[in-house]
């Protein structure tokens, strides 16, 4: 699958060099979202900071979430301060 990723994106550099560009954080998961109460207090770990799309930084985190995260009931896996 990511030989595919990979040619897909090398035959669409073009369009997505079109895309909105920021610095995004690639690594939204429960360890590094801190809650307090019902709300985001922080947000940790900028080790994997990089300016890309902002779009990978929602396909990272869906990816995540959904295939990588062992917690699938998503009220609970963030950590609680």
């Amino acid at each position: 699958m990511i030989d595919q990723v990979t040619r897909d994106i090398k035959n669409n550099a073009d369009e997505i060099s079109c895309l909105p560009l920021g610095l995004v954080h690639l690594d939204y998961d429960s360890d590094n979202i801190l809650i307090k109460g019902n709300k985001i207090a922080a947000i940790l770990d900028f080790d994997d900071l990089s300016s890309q799309p902002f779009i990978a930084d929602l396909g990272n985190s869906l990816w995540w979430w959904l295939f990588t995260s062992n917690n699938k009931d998503l009220r609970c896996v963030c950590r609680n301060i």
